[in-house]
């Protein structure tokens, strides 16, 4: 297993999803994007979204979609659901490009 980190890219999606939790629901959600952050390895809970490149990571009654690219060690959060609606909506991957304007896990929340 490697021990380098990955780099979390939270789209502004899913930074729209975890503004609207509450504090403890939110700080345990991003305590589990970093834990996949720092191996990034497809172990616990996670499963693949069936008919699409994303996969989910299930934090209590939540879950996170997000995709991952080993090439360039990337997770990108795009959407951050409760069990019921994250199977429902099917999110469209954002174009390489506008990943740019995304926040990274460090800064996933700020300030106004």
């Amino acid at each position: 297993m490697n021990d380098a980190h990955w780099r979390v890219v939270v789209d502004d999606r899913a930074r729209k999803d975890l503004r609207r939790l509450d504090l403890p629901t939110r700080q345990r959600i991003l305590s589990a994007i970093t834990r996949l952050a720092h191996g990034a390895e497809l172990v616990g809970d996670i499963k693949r979204v069936t008919g699409s490149g994303e996969y989910r990571l299930r934090v209590g009654d939540w879950r996170v979609r997000f995709e991952r690219d080993d090439r360039l060690r990337t997770i990108v959060v795009v959407r951050v659901l409760p069990r019921g609606r994250a199977y429902r909506e099917r999110s469209t991957p954002l174009p390489r490009r506008d990943r740019l304007h995304c926040q990274t896990v460090n800064d996933p929340l700020p300030s106004r």
